[in-house]
């Protein structure tokens, strides 16, 4: 698991734990990551839930459409102007 990825047991009784000042044993009952924390879960009845974070599908629609707009905007903009004859660019003073 990295950084992204948070894995947490779920269950009526962590509720409970919650609710009473117990600090220590509700962190060993959320923890899912060893099988110790899975083991201590399945003993309170709950279910280990895995969540991803969404940085790697932003990360990659952001990249999908940067590279997008190169191929189909600035690239040709580019082309044209440098097509272009060099004093057709000047703006008369």
């Amino acid at each position: 698991m990295d950084l992204l990825v948070a894995s947490e047991c779920f269950s009526l009784a962590l509720v409970l734990l919650a609710l009473s000042t117990d600090a220590e044993s509700l962190q060993i009952g959320r923890e899912c990551v060893s099988d110790h924390g899975k083991a201590a879960c399945a003993d309170l009845g709950g279910v280990c839930r895995t969540e991803r974070d969404g940085y790697y599908w932003v990360s990659t629609l952001c990249i999908a459409t940067g590279a997008m707009i190169l191929l189909f905007f600035v690239q040709p903009a580019a082309r044209k102007l440098q097509c272009t004859y060099i004093l057709a660019l000047s703006f008369p003073v």
